[in-house]
């Protein structure tokens, strides 16, 4: 299941990531962050104390235990690639403590679905990162472990995550298409509600709702039709709200147990 996913990114068999991976006597907590450009909030908002600290409404599924980021063209990519601090604001500091190349994933970018179809030079990569989450009001975290993929969404998707048995345990959809930085994609993302349930997802976390398909979406699915699934806002409870200005500078981000425990 998941661990084929993880090891099948693991080409180069990199030392780090290939500890993490024997580490986990289970099948790992996954959240996926797409088009999250330098956006790593959810580090922090995804942890147990801040969890603790602004309980869920009912049950949730427990913090992930590895963190998947992917954007096609992320501005940031030299920033964080090279180390040191990858986010600061006023409260949280996020940085680099180790960082290693974990392999390459050959997808495709189609004229349809991107604005800026020519790969860079970061195309393809897949980076493990260990970071240290600092926060003012909880102290130091303990070290969270990230792939950064920079690949396009939905050819992640179909290509790898579904064919390779991936389940996640949290899905993000904010600020989809807007960008954190990331190269921008055409569709808005609403073409995610097809995948909920055929990746595990239990919790979605999301500034808006996955709405009915639009011209973007279309796209997606001309071009990947495994991917077509339910139109229209998947079935789920909200659990948890942090304001807009906290996260996604627009609207609230909700956290929303979906799929066997919505």
């Amino acid at each position: 299941m998941s661990m084929r996913f993880l090891q099948g990114l693991n080409g180069n068999r990199a030392p780090a990531f290939t500890r993490l991976l024997a580490g986990f006597e289970q099948e790992p907590n996954i959240c996926w962050y797409p088009s999250a450009g330098h956006d790593f909030r959810d580090l922090l908002y995804l942890s147990r104390a801040y969890a603790a600290h602004d309980p869920a409404i009912g049950p949730e599924a427990d913090p992930p235990d590895l963190f998947l980021h992917t954007d096609y063209h992320p501005w940031e990519y030299q920033k964080f690639s090279d180390g040191g601090t990858v986010f600061r604001d006023e409260r949280t500091e996020i940085r680099v403590q180790g960082i290693e190349e974990v392999g390459r994933l050959p997808l495709p970018l189609h004229d349809e679905l991107v604005y800026f179809p020519e790969p860079n030079d970061a195309y393809g990569r897949v980076l493990y990162l260990r970071l240290k989450v600092s926060s003012k009001r909880f102290g130091d975290l303990p070290d969270v472990h990230l792939v950064y993929a920079c690949v396009e969404n939905a050819a992640l998707c179909a290509e790898v995550l579904i064919p390779r048995g991936a389940r996640l345990s949290h899905l993000i959809n904010v600020r989809y298409q807007c960008g954190w930085g990331g190269g921008s994609v055409k569709s808005r993302g609403n073409w995610l509600s097809g995948v909920i349930g055929r990746l595990g997802v239990r919790t979605l976390i999301t500034d808006r709702p996955l709405s009915r398909l639009e011209s973007g979406d279309q796209a997606v699915l001309k071009i990947y039709p495994a991917l077509s699934g339910p139109d229209g806002p998947p079935r789920g409870h909200t659990i948890r709200t942090v304001p807009s200005v906290r996260w996604a500078w627009g609207a609230d981000v909700s956290w929303v147990r979906v799929g066997d425990g919505a």
